[in-house]
């Protein structure tokens, strides 16, 4: 479930689940609240490269040793 709140965008690129519409959550079990629109969704089903676009940032910023450090 990847949604777009007010004032908010989010993605999902490469996403290999099912999509599903859902309302939006709530904790405290308050009234029931709305649909929120779907976020931007880009290659669903299909792998993209990079795998990971936060291993590949931290490997542009900080090497190949930045990522051996964290188990990769």
């Amino acid at each position: 479930m990847i949604q777009m709140p007010p004032g908010s965008a989010n993605w999902g690129i490469g996403n290999r689940g099912e999509q599903t519409l859902e309302k939006m959550p709530t904790f405290d079990r308050g009234p029931e609240l709305p649909m929120l629109p779907q976020g931007l969704i880009d290659s669903q089903g299909r792998p993209v490269a990079p795998a990971s676009l936060y291993l590949e940032q931290l490997k542009e910023r900080l090497g190949e040793q930045a990522l051996k450090n964290i188990g990769y």
